[in-house]
């Protein structure tokens, strides 16, 4: 079986990037021991020299696939950019700063293959000591319960492993491009009849702070969350729509494909404002 390892990446520092190669040769290695075959794709939506250099560094040196974006899209919307280049039969979800060991990711691979019949897995923390965002967290995802019921103790968990009806789900079903986009995708996944299942992870120590601060990151998961309740409502079709440029880069080549976002055809007004507020704070972020 192959698993493509998709990793959104932002503004990063060396430290991160270092994380991801480290990780990456020893999770193929333990995969290849239990009889999977991986593939790595990080992906980020920060145009610049620096990040250029660095993901070419990263793809030629480790054997990953990179993909760079022209236009800043958000975290959401990067991935549904990587998962048309993703060729795994399971999709893994992972932040760049990555959060749990190769072996404790292996039992999780192994744990979903061999339930057989579940669609999505969500790895939730244990233990998180920042008391900030834990009550931040607590609270967002008692509002999104509430709201629709999906009875997931953290939607916002930095790994999922999702099946190939999971991954469709994401690709022609979802619209948040920045933060609520996994919060979108178990609600539609559960509206949908896919079967999601928990599993307490021990997370490791972040590197490093996220690159929104935390007053900006509470906005935006609000507003979307609020343009997510008016999508849900109306159940608008959703369209992609060629925003700029993806440069796939794997080893010295690089291939220039079509970058897309998603948005409603349909979309209300309540629902465009929102979008483009959150827009406006990622593009200061």
């Amino acid at each position: 079986m192959r698993i493509s390892i998709v990793i959104p990446a932002g503004r990063e520092e060396a430290e991160v990037y270092r994380r991801i190669a480290e990780f990456s040769r020893l999770v193929r290695k333990l995969l290849e021991e239990h009889g999977y075959s991986c593939e790595i794709v990080v992906v980020s939506d920060v145009y610049s020299r620096e990040n250029l250099k660095s993901l070419s560094l990263l793809s030629s040196k480790e054997k990953i696939r990179t993909i760079v974006l022209t236009k800043r899209l958000g975290k959401g919307g990067s991935i549904r950019n990587a998962l048309h280049h993703a060729k795994g039969e399971l999709i893994a979800l992972l932040d760049a700063d990555i959060p749990v060991t190769p072996k404790y990711f292996i039992e999780l691979v192994r744990f979903f293959t061999n339930l057989g019949n579940i669609d999505i897995l969500v790895a939730y923390r244990k233990h998180r000591p920042e008391v900030i965002r834990k009550t931040l967290s607590r609270i967002y995802n008692t509002m999104v319960n509430l709201l629709f019921k999906t009875g997931i103790r953290d939607h916002q968990t930095g790994l999922k492993i999702l099946s190939a009806k999971a991954k469709n789900i994401f690709l022609s079903k979802t619209v948040s491009n920045i933060l609520a986009y996994d919060t979108e995708l178990l609600v539609k996944a559960r509206n949908h009849g896919l079967k999601i299942v928990e599993a307490p992870t021990l997370w490791l120590k972040a590197p490093r702070k996220s690159t929104i601060p935390i007053v900006k990151m509470a906005a935006i998961i609000t507003l979307e969350l609020l343009s997510l309740i008016s999508t849900l409502k109306r159940q608008c079709e959703i369209e992609r729509v060629k925003v700029g440029e993806a440069l796939v880069i794997e080893g010295i080549a690089v291939t220039i494909f079509p970058e897309y976002g998603s948005r409603c055809r349909d979309e209300s007004i309540v629902a465009r404002v929102l979008r483009v507020f959150c827009e406006k704070l990622l593009g200061t972020a």
